[in-house]
């Protein structure tokens, strides 16, 4: 087996050494069609690489993190199993009924303190599911705020249940239906971007969007100005364009084929292609910033060039 095809396997789980490791096991699992909330390599790669982050393995990544409002959750199993898992802390239900649900928290033996939350809380926060699993859903906000309180070090970055960001679970936590498509403001008007040139459909708006938004050039005008930027040069244009909607069908269909695979709403964004092209984005403003000069002959050069006589087919020419 060759080295960039190995996958360095440890006694706990797969080890994911570069951004190829991620990309490949990202497409994967998206190829699969096991996961609701992650079908193109992208948005996989995202979930594994959260995962990645908090020592989670890949497959427990694509189960059991989700990105709702652009925020990674964790179900409350898994969560509460990287508490237990930590060798630092644990904790213990003190009690748990449909009204109420106590957790407390420890470090060695040493209690933490302890994490309650109510039926009033949670109709309060608008919790879903609330009438079907109390307890659980009870359960899942008191681990939740527990780990923020007492022990947040066992992630790197403030994480949330499903439940906090109104997102619909089941009896197990797990998120019931997690939608992540960008939906476009409106259909692009029918005048034509170009003379001659059909105008860019809805469908292709909403899958450059998706594609687009993988990038991560950020929310701001800064980051939409870069994106537009980036789209306008995938597209073959010299000017950015104010709008994606002002790309014709035709550099719309060039911009998502260098991104990505599918159409009529099946599009997947790569994100071997996504890297691809960012990185030779990348290079050409570095060409832009310091261009190679131009070759200009001094005069002199230059009529010397003109004056020299053309080489004769018999005649030899001595180096």
């Amino acid at each position: 087996m060759s080295e960039t095809k190995e996958l360095a396997i440890q006694a706990q789980g797969i080890r994911l050494r570069t951004v190829d490791d991620v990309a490949r096991i990202a497409r994967m699992m998206a190829e699969s069609g096991y996961f609701k909330d992650a079908r193109d390599a992208a948005q996989a790669g995202v979930k594994i690489m959260a995962g990645n982050g908090w020592g989670i393995q890949p497959f427990d990544a694509m189960t059991g993190i989700h990105v709702i409002q652009g925020k990674p959750v964790i179900g409350a199993g898994l969560m509460a199993a990287k508490v237990k898992g930590s060798g630092k802390y644990d904790y213990r239900v003190r009690e748990m009924t449909e009204k109420v649900c106590t957790v407390e928290f420890f470090q060695g033996s040493e209690s933490l303190g302890v994490s309650s939350f109510t039926i009033e809380e949670a109709k309060a926060a608008g919790t879903q599911n609330l009438s079907k699993f109390p307890r659980n859903m009870l359960f899942a906000r008191a681990i939740s705020n527990g780990v923020k309180w007492f022990c947040p070090d066992v992630f790197s970055s403030p994480v949330y249940v499903p439940e906090e960001l109104g997102a619909e679970v089941d009896e197990q936590g797990d998120v019931i239906d997690v939608q992540h498509r960008v939906e476009p403001t409106s259909e692009p008007t029918e005048e034509p971007a170009a003379e001659g040139e059909p105008v860019i459909t809805g469908k292709q708006v909403q899958a450059l969007a998706i594609a687009i938004g993988s990038a991560d050039f950020g929310t701001d005008e800064d980051g939409k100005q870069q994106g537009r930027a980036f789209v306008s040069w995938l597209a073959g244009r010299e000017e950015a364009v104010g709008s994606i909607k002002d790309l014709t069908m035709t550099e719309a269909n060039t911009v998502l084929d260098r991104l990505g695979s599918g159409e009529n709403g099946a599009y997947r964004t790569d994100a071997q292609k996504l890297a691809e092209a960012i990185n030779a984005w990348h290079e050409h403003l570095d060409l832009q910033r310091a261009p190679v000069p131009e070759f200009d002959p001094s005069p002199k050069k230059a009529q010397k060039v003109k004056d020299m006589e053309p080489i004769r087919e018999d005649e030899e020419v001595v180096a």
